[in-house]
């Protein structure tokens, strides 16, 4: 452990002036027999895991077993759906709230702008939403550190992505860009606020930055961790969290409406657990084998025999009934599991806080 990430009942809170104290000790980590406290900020409502340290194996293990791994399994299935979709966007927006509000958002962008948006898709992953966008018209680039990221997705989409870590590529790239999207990233950094403020670097004048991330102001206030387990996951960001952030460094921040979506889309969740208690466990045993199968894979002989008769529309309405039943509820209005953040510079540079 480094001599900064001693553990501490409270300390400053990096995103607001206020000070982060301790929840929960112990937390089951995204590894076997691994535990993080979590803390979260008297001011801003963040939780945050500690210590503040990335595991790069994990990733390594979840890009080669992802189709496997519940809740990473959708991005390799959007991978392929891409490719065959008549509208990629409009599929990803269909499919999910994140890429809807990213999509929403550059109408309203590209209607006030002449020249076709030049956007810039940090931490692009396997590369579908920069094929997504490129496909619906914009001048779109995938940003990524991992080079086995960047080479399959060149291989399936074609030369628009670069490796390069976001701190070194705005040396290179500053003032290029119109919008910087930044989808599912935040959360798996130990310091927000330097890959917020050298994603604002690469904006150019009138440019915006586009974060989506789980959003903890969506639940009540006693759910501990509803996200992944860290150290995958190392931040639950509320929104009044990225507003503080966003005040550090001069901008402006205002959240998507998901009122629109949440009406097409019929959506269940949980939102209240036992208070200040673990509703995570982990995914992966102390050597890095998978411990629990994508919820695809672990599908009953029962429901795949209702979906084989009845088709997957009926078998959708029957999780659907037992998902109410057991207590989770219809998503619906503005706010959703997750938020999408769009943060404005208004001056050029850091704002001092005094």
């Amino acid at each position: 452990m480094k001599d900064d990430q001693i553990a501490t009942d409270r300390q400053p809170c990096q995103l607001c002036d206020g000070t982060l104290a301790l929840r929960y000790s112990g937390h089951p980590g995204y590894v076997a027999n691994r535990k993080y406290d979590i803390m979260v900020c008297e001011k801003c409502g963040t939780a945050m895991a500690f210590p503040l340290e990335t595991d790069s194996h994990i990733y390594e293990q979840i890009y080669e077993h992802g189709t496997q791994i519940s809740g990473y399994d959708r991005y390799f299935q959007h991978a392929a759906n891409v490719l065959t979709a008549d509208n990629p966007l409009d599929y990803l927006a269909g499919a999910e709230d994140v890429y809807w509000g990213v999509r929403e958002y550059l109408k309203v962008k590209a209607a006030t702008q002449k020249s076709v948006l030049r956007i810039l898709d940090i931490g692009c992953g396997l590369g579908y939403l920069t094929y997504a966008l490129r496909r619906a018209g914009y001048c779109a680039t995938g940003l990524d550190v991992s080079s086995k990221a960047v080479i399959a997705a060149r291989q399936r989409y074609g030369d628009f992505f670069i490796c390069e870590d976001v701190d070194r590529y705005r040396v290179v790239g500053a003032g290029q860009y119109d919008v910087i999207i930044m989808c599912e990233v935040v959360e798996h950094v130990a310091t927000p606020r330097d890959i917020f403020k050298a994603s604002l670097e690469l904006l150019a004048p009138d440019g915006q930055l586009i974060v989506t991330t789980p959003n903890r102001s969506f639940y009540d206030s006693g759910v501990l961790w509803e996200t992944d387990p860290p150290p995958v996951h190392l931040w639950w960001f509320s929104e009044e969290g990225v507003r503080g952030l966003g005040a550090k460094l001069g901008c402006s921040v205002s959240f998507a409406d998901f009122s629109l979506f949440s009406r097409k889309k019929l959506s269940l969740c949980r939102y209240r657990f036992p208070r200040n208690l673990p509703s995570r466990s982990s995914v992966f045993d102390q050597h890095y084998a998978l411990l629990m199968p994508s919820s695809a894979i672990q599908r009953s002989h029962m429901s795949r025999l209702i979906e084989a008769v009845f088709g997957c529309r009926i078998l959708k309405y029957v999780r659907m009934m037992k998902a109410l039943l057991q207590g989770e509820h219809v998503i619906t209005g503005s706010r959703r599991t997750v938020m999408c953040a769009i943060l404005s510079p208004n001056v050029r540079g850091e704002v001092k806080q005094g």
